[in-house]
């Protein structure tokens, strides 16, 4: 299935980020615009998943990937686009962890009649938590921002104990739980009308890395590769080069 993004510039999501400590000034972080506006580049205004690769006056461009899996199919089918060892560890974690169940957590408040008006919205707005519980009391938990006018999930984060366990067995089971909790999310956000689920980045790292491993158990669901892009303004970059002389990450 060929994926394909329809991207316009009224659907995006715009947050507050409250400045505080080393960064006292209020930024805009805005997500899945067409391109960043020209009369953000005096402001500090971040711009995530943006589709335009072009170079933008006021901004500083910095490439991303990510992988997105089209879920508005079967689940037969969208099972069966993973890889052959992608689909045994889901198959096995269901079967072995008979415990398995999920926790879900909507916004307070939902960010979709927001966005309309004048004012940014918190984060808080629109991320959704889906966590799942093994037996034994191991957590695995996913968090998403949601955009319903584009009908795309972004992975924001994604924890577990994973690193810390020095068990070869207790690891096993959390990374065959985690990619039957990714598969389960697919299925609920596929019912809430989602087409597109974004693993939230690719670090196109190399293999037997740490992010090399963690691209690998993505490109295990067999999503596309898209390039993204990041713009800041140099509103953000001067700021802080001229006051704690450190270059700006996003």
């Amino acid at each position: 299935m060929q994926l394909v993004l329809t991207i316009t510039e009224i659907a995006m999501l715009t947050f507050c980020v409250t400045g505080g400590g080393r960064t006292p000034v209020s930024i805009r972080h805005v997500w899945f615009a067409t391109a960043p506006r020209q009369r953000d580049a005096l402001l500090p205004t971040i711009y995530f998943h943006t589709r335009d690769p072009g170079l933008k006056p006021g901004f500083q461009r910095r490439s991303r990937w990510t992988s997105i899996v089209r879920i508005d199919r079967e689940e037969a089918d969208l099972l069966a686009g993973f890889s052959r060892n992608t689909r045994y560890k889901i198959q096995r974690a269901a079967r072995e962890e008979p415990q398995l169940c999920v926790r879900h957590c909507d916004p307070s408040r939902p960010g979709t009649e927001a966005r309309q008006g004048s004012l940014p919205l918190r984060y808080e707005d629109n991320l959704v938590t889906r966590s799942a519980l093994l037996d034994g009391g191991e957590e695995i938990s996913h968090q998403y921002i949601v955009d319903h006018q584009l009908q795309r999930v972004h992975l924001y984060t994604s924890q577990s104990r994973y690193q810390e366990i020095e068990d070869r067995g207790l690891r096993d089971r959390i990374g065959r739980a985690n990619r039957w909790l990714h598969f389960n999310d697919m299925l609920h956000f596929r019912d809430k009308g989602f087409k597109y689920y974004d693993f939230g980045g690719y670090a196109r790292a190399q293999t037997g890395t740490k992010l090399g491993n963690i691209d690998n158990l993505k490109q295990g669901f067999r999503g596309e590769l898209i390039e993204e892009n990041i713009f800041i303004s140099w509103s953000i970059i001067a700021y802080n080069r001229l006051i704690y002389a450190r270059p700006t990450t996003a």
